[in-house]
């Protein structure tokens, strides 16, 4: 029984730094996607 709630508090650790990277990385690409679309502004505007 102890080694399953080890088991479980391992997963439940491992799931929690996953979706903070999942977050960051969709930061990101939002941040990104911005970038991409100001650079595309400026060339229509030359």
């Amino acid at each position: 029984m102890d080694m399953m709630i080890r088991l479980v508090t391992a997963y439940m650790t491992i799931e929690s730094e996953s979706m903070k990277e999942l977050k960051e990385l969709q930061e990101d690409i939002i941040h990104a996607k911005a970038y991409i679309q100001e650079r595309k502004f400026e060339e229509t505007q030359r």
